[in-house]
This record gives structure tokens, sequence and C-alpha cells, in this order.
């Protein structure tokens, strides 16, 4: 009988390891995504004509960051927020002036 737990156990146990590595698959896909949307995004910005607006610049950089934080925290607003060393208060203040989109991320 016990030798049969053991053997349920284990199973629960690979479908929880394969529950993990599907999710964090996932996160690495996202985080891939993002960083070809950002250089992208430079790129296109490098090659035009236009002069670059630095202060627009850092607001996409911060921007970025927090949803790399939310993304690495599977969206956990407490742990992003220790990961950028900041108050949960003003990540949430961010997160609304960014408005970045928190079902997408968790």
């Amino acid at each position: 009988m016990q030798f049969n737990n053991f053997g349920n156990s284990e199973g629960i146990l690979k479908q929880n390891q394969l529950e993990a590595l599907k999710s964090l698959s996932m996160l690495l896909v996202r985080e891939i995504n993002s960083l070809e949307e950002t250089e992208m995004s430079l790129e296109r910005e490098i090659e035009s004509e236009k002069p670059i607006c630095l202060p627009r610049q850092i607001e996409r950089f911060e921007a970025h960051m927090i949803r790399c934080a939310l993304i690495r925290s599977m969206g956990k607003q407490t742990k992003a927020a220790k990961l950028l060393g900041m108050k949960v208060t003003t990540l949430n203040m961010k997160i609304k002036r960014h408005r970045i989109d928190l079902t997408e991320l968790s």
C-alpha cells in the first residue's frame, strides 16, 4: 500500500514540475517578445530623422522594467516592487500611469 502511495505522489510531483516548466517557458517567451519589441522600436527611432526625446525614452524604459519585474514575479506586485527597489504604492501608481495591463502579465 505504501509503495502505491509513493508512486502516486511521484506522479503528482512530476505533474507539478511539468506545470512549473510550462509557466517558466511562457514567462521566457513573454520576456523575449518584450525585448524584441523594444529593440525593434529603438532601431526604428535611431533610423528615423526625428530627434530622440530623452524623457520619452526614459518613460518607455521605466515601463519596460516594470513589465519585466511583473513577469519575473508572476504578476505579484509586492515581489515586483522589491525587485525594482520601490514601494508597492509607487509601483501601483506607475502601473496606472503607464497603463500596464496586469491581466497579460500574471
